[in-house]
């Protein structure tokens, strides 16, 4: 189900004057900051711009949009009355930092991370299958499973749909949404499958073992491993496939040979590794620490944080942004950092208590920094900070929890979701920062491969 919101950062006022009119009619006297936009009425484009009034419009609810130029559409829902007239005054936003709701789509339940393919279609997991998403918010299509989907999907160079399921099979849809074969493992396919160089897929499953698949679906080897595996695989430039597991951060070769094998010295447990430009593997751990591991295995760092450091996000210049929580007996603190290329925290971007922000920061086209954030007595928030540190934006979402992975399209549309919702969101971010990576398993198509 679809759900139009009236515009969020705008502001809008909307006045009643009796008048004369036509009967059954009324008037809509339209005005904007900057004047000059554009006026459609009901999706028809009047020949109008704002400044203007116009007469003899039918009672009841209209649809107002206002085009200035490349800048973010103005939208909002108006009631007009017989024999009134109703005032709209829209402040089109002239600021970088201009993001509100496009569209909302509900979930039959919880959904997993999205992903976005190259006409805009966004596809992501829930209770009952896989769903694809136009990007006016409304159902393309709906692969149906009889279990559940935890895995995130990733989309190949060619359109195809991989995802994980409950039922044992990694999937492979084409674009249309039918099948095209799928790989039973032996127990829940809970991660994200990676793209190699080669195009060949890797994803691990809760029967322990690290699967290679060709890109027909056909098995290469797989690698038993200690304990049951549910992180996503990540691709290093050279092809080398890096895998969290538990306290261990293993490096494996296209072929199957282990080239090394890296344990934290806690032996505290890995989450969500991301690679820079030089090769270098960052994550956090349990531990409190985020780490920075060379290609060769050998730690070049680990920078003390409060709390659990979530997965980085990776700046053209290296400066690496993350989010940690901390709990306590009646709440949490939630921290967002940037730190530099060699572990030196270079500011604090974010801290409140009783706040979370457990989810993983995303680097937009313009250099803005986008992360979500509960507080708990007010609501979940999407926020954007500069690359120096410095506030910009933040916008109320939902009076729910907030911990999500975000993507951003090349038309500026932000999408994340947030338990049974799907959210589009206008920005002014055109895309993902050009860095070696920008957001979680590295582009909005989640292969997990650097250089993608």
């Amino acid at each position: 189900m679809r759900k139009l919101f009236i515009l969020t950062t705008a502001g809008l006022l909307i006045l009643a004057l009796s008048c004369d009119t036509i009967e059954g009619t009324g008037y809509i006297s339209i005005s904007s900051t900057p004047e000059g936009a554009q006026i459609y009425i009901d999706d028809s484009l009047t020949g109008e711009k704002t400044n203007h009034v116009f007469a003899g419009i039918e009672q009841g609810d209209h649809t107002i949009r206002l085009e200035y130029y490349d800048w973010p559409e103005w939208t909002a829902i108006i009631e007009v009355e017989k024999g009134e007239t109703t005032y709209v005054d829209a402040a089109l936003r002239t600021d970088t930092s201009a993001v509100y709701i496009k569209w909302i789509y509900d979930l039959p339940g919880n959904s997993t991370y999205p992903a976005i393919g190259d006409d805009g279609t966004v596809y992501l997991g829930s209770i009952d299958g896989l769903y694809a998403i136009t990007t006016s918010g409304m159902l393309r299509w709906l692969f149906t499973t009889e279990e559940e989907v935890h895995s995130d999907p990733t989309i190949g160079p060619d359109g195809t749909i991989y995802f994980g399921c409950d039922d044992n099979y990694l999937y492979a849809l084409n674009p249309n949404g039918s099948l095209k074969w799928k790989f039973k493992a032996g127990a829940e396919v809970l991660s994200s499958p990676a793209i190699g160089v080669s195009g060949s897929l890797y994803f691990s499953s809760a029967d322990s073992n690290l699967y290679a698949l060709t890109p027909e679906g056909e098995a290469e080897w797989k690698r038993k491993l200690d304990l049951p595996v549910n992180s996503n695989p990540i691709i290093g430039l050279d092809g080398i496939i890096y895998l969290a597991h538990g306290h261990w951060l293993f490096a494996i070769t296209p072929d199957n040979s282990v080239k090394w094998i890296y344990e934290t010295p806690t032996g505290s447990e890995i989450y969500y590794p991301a690679i820079g430009q030089d090769g270098t593997i960052y994550f956090g751990c349990e531990d409190s620490y985020l780490y920075a591991v060379s290609n060769n295995g050998t730690l070049k760092w680990r920078c003390d944080l409060p709390g659990f450091p979530y997965g980085p996000s990776i700046n053209s210049d290296g400066t690496l942004f993350v989010t940690t929580t901390v709990w306590d007996d009646c709440c949490e603190t939630g921290y967002f950092y940037a730190i530099d290329p060699s572990g030196n925290i270079k500011c604090k971007l974010y801290e409140e208590y009783c706040a979370a922000t457990r989810c993983f920061p995303v680097i937009g086209g313009n250099d803005l920094v986008y992360v979500l954030i509960t507080k708990y007595e007010y609501g979940s928030y999407l926020a954007s900070y500069t690359i120096k540190g410095t506030l910009v934006n933040k916008t109320k979402l939902v009076d729910g929890y907030a911990s999500s992975s975000i993507s951003i399209s090349q038309d500026g549309t932000m999408y994340f979701s947030l338990g049974s919702n799907l959210f589009a969101i206008q920005t002014s971010s055109f895309g993902l920062a050009s860095s070696p990576w920008p957001k979680y398993m590295h582009d909005n198509q989640n292969t997990g491969r650097w250089g993608w």
